[in-house]
């Protein structure tokens, strides 16, 4: 075989690329929302932009996040804050996708042709997640300019032109698709070997593959559970202990409302980087509510979404002017920006509780 392409749809969550590339896989198909909409709720923090020991996790597909703590000096200088999903990495633990994981090292001890290992998983229907020297990777925002591990994702190849397709965000901050020769992936691949102890996530390489044959019905009782623990500020590692202990060092749910704002407060004093993930996490996170709800309205008959539903719309329009407002602080210095997204988070959070109150009590009566 000369080339293969695997089929790709499009991810309903991609801020951060580890959700974005098994999403599109699932997304070919309509079969894995109920998991999905039963999950990608709650979401954590680090509870202070100036804690000193800044949790670092190693990223368990198989289980929710064990997390270990990483003293290196270099980690300890933040100069932005970590938003994201609880149970990072949730879709490589979906039911829906079947994994296999070998270490970079290991592949590299083996002398394995990775080219021909890649093409071979390709041919076997398995899409390629790994970490390469984003240095080497053509049309990417650290081509040529430093060397760092970062994510890649393949997703077919051409050995007639010698190249692999990838998906990810381009550098202008694009998510589309794009090619990689195969002797610049080698060179990425092969000077992928930084200091394993500080970037130890990088030494991981999965085959991912659709699995065809589960089913997942729909949890109202963990969607009740997410967006009680979303409300309230529960901390949900509570519920992962036989894995991991209890995670104190996030804040989880609503108030991470307070450290997104004082994230824009250091903006005000120039003590912070600007960073669109933020509000591009934000955005994702309210559009992801509102089709949620849309989609248990319009499947499950579950009425009492339709006020969230409609509330939870404004905030994703809220959240997106938000989000351009971001990017155009990004591009200039007007101080004023700040502190109206600052106002607008505020309105945000209180509209929220006044739409998920109501709603958690209509949803006992239906779990």
């Amino acid at each position: 075989m000369n080339q293969k392409i695997l089929p790709l749809g499009e991810p309903i969550i991609k801020c951060y690329q580890y959700d974005a590339f098994p999403l599109s896989i699932l997304a070919v198909d309509d079969d894995y929302l109920p998991w999905f909409y039963s999950n990608y709720i709650q979401v954590f923090c680090n509870k202070s932009y100036f804690e000193v020991d800044m949790p670092f996790f190693k990223r368990m597909p198989w289980y929710y996040n064990h997390y270990i703590p990483n003293n290196k000096e270099d980690f300890q200088k933040k100069d932005t804050i970590l938003i994201e999903f609880f149970g990072s990495y949730q879709a490589l633990s979906s039911p829906w996708i079947d994994l296999e994981t070998i270490s970079w090292d290991m592949i590299g001890k083996s002398e394995i042709d990775i080219i021909n290992l890649i093409k071979k998983h390709i041919d076997n229907n398995y899409y390629f997640y790994g970490y390469v020297d984003e240095f080497y990777v053509q049309d990417r925002y650290m081509y040529n300019k430093y060397h760092g591990p970062h994510d890649i994702f393949i997703y077919g190849y051409d050995d007639i032109n010698e190249k692999f397709s990838i998906t990810g965000y381009n550098s202008s901050w694009i998510f589309s698709a794009s090619e990689i020769s195969y002797s610049d992936f080698s060179m990425a691949f092969e000077h992928n070997n930084f200091d394993k102890d500080l970037f130890f996530w990088s030494d991981k390489l999965y085959f991912l593959k659709k699995n065809e044959k589960t089913e997942y019905a729909l949890n109202s009782k963990l969607i009740y559970q997410s967006l009680s623990d979303y409300l309230f500020s529960t901390n949900s590692s509570e519920h992962y202990l036989r894995y991991c202990g209890s995670i104190e060092t996030f804040v989880y749910g609503i108030s991470t409302y307070d450290s997104v704002i004082e994230y824009f407060n250091l903006l005000l004093d120039d003590k912070a980087r600007r960073d669109a993930r933020i509000t591009s996490f934000i955005w994702e996170h309210k559009k992801c509510m509102a089709s949620r709800f849309k989609y248990l309205m319009d499947n499950f008959n579950y009425k009492c979404f339709h006020s969230p539903y409609l509330k939870y719309v404004e905030l994703e329009k809220e959240s997106r002017m938000i989000h351009n407002l971001m990017i155009k602080l990004r591009l200039s210095n007007d101080k004023t920006i700040i502190t109206r997204i600052i106002s607008m988070l505020d309105s945000m959070r209180k509209a929220e509780l006044e739409a998920l109150n109501p709603l958690l009590d209509n949803l006992t009566k239906l779990i």
